[in-house]
């Protein structure tokens, strides 16, 4: 609800979410608050991390040990240790999703997505949509 209420003075025109709940829960508050219309995507949903570690504590050491051979093989474009999106796949499809941002009709719009998917999508906006270094940017934001 504070989060809507800081918005009220930006004319936000549209909102734009993830198709996961949580998400989905915030951008419903935040467009009845001010009125407008929610569009949600898969474009912008968490990282889908591998069904091992669903659930687990991070930093249990078979997590620990799981997120380095990840970290490790950050980029290498196919590799995965299971079901997991790799940060290659993950960069790609932070691609698409600020495409379809760029595409809606309205020109403010309020975006609500998940932690990591945000800081990829503002690091694609601050350098013009250039792959961040894989490497630091799993150190930063996938392990936490």
């Amino acid at each position: 609800m504070e989060t809507a209420q800081r918005l009220a003075c930006c004319d936000i025109e549209a909102t734009v979410a993830s198709d996961q709940i949580r998400a989905l829960d915030t951008a419903r508050i935040i467009s009845h608050l001010l009125k407008v219309d929610i569009k949600s995507t898969s474009l912008l949903g968490e990282v889908k991390r591998p069904q091992e570690l669903v659930g687990k504590w991070h930093y249990r050491p078979r997590s620990l040990f799981v997120m380095g051979l990840i970290l490790l093989n950050a980029c290498r474009t196919s590799w995965h240790y299971g079901d997991e999106e790799n940060p290659i796949e993950h960069y790609k499809r932070s691609l698409e999703a600020l495409s379809y941002i760029t595409k809606q009709e309205n020109e403010r719009i309020a975006v609500v997505t998940h932690r990591v998917t945000m800081t990829m999508l503002l690091h694609l906006m601050k350098c013009g949509g250039k792959a961040p270094n894989l490497y630091l940017f799993q150190i930063i934001a996938y392990i936490r």
